[in-house]
């Protein structure tokens, strides 16, 4: 389902009228935002939570095709931030990909637990 379009509306003021026109319609961009905040429970060493993130990073690009990173350079063994973003033409759609990854994320396969949540959709240009 394609989102509508939205017109913008130029006002002009002359001195002889007042002019409204309206310009070519929009698209509008939706951008999914994802902050998780989660343990490592199995994590020793900073080697071991560098490859734990490495590989959650990793599966997550190539199963959703999204931007993930390591937000916060934590030096603790076992806690880690990752921030991941999609684009998308409907907002509906791009927050199903972020509960997507939430649910991929929380499930057994992947061994980190999640601490915490932040999330948003954002629209513009």
């Amino acid at each position: 389902m394609r989102t509508p379009v939205i017109p913008y509306v130029t006002i002009a003021l002359t001195p002889k009228a007042l002019f409204v026109v309206i310009h070519r319609a929009v698209d509008i961009m939706h951008i999914g935002i994802c902050k998780l905040s989660i343990d490592i429970p199995h994590s020793r060493s900073l080697k071991n939570r560098r490859s734990t993130v490495q590989s959650l990073k990793q599966r997550l690009q190539n199963k959703f095709s999204v931007s993930v990173s390591e937000v916060d350079n934590s030096s603790s063994w076992s806690a880690a931030v990752i921030g991941i973003a999609c684009v998308s033409n409907s907002s509906r759609h791009a927050d199903q990909i972020v509960d997507a990854i939430i649910s991929y994320v929380e499930s057994e396969r992947v061994a980190v637990d999640i601490v915490g949540i932040d999330r948003e959709v954002l629209w513009g240009f």
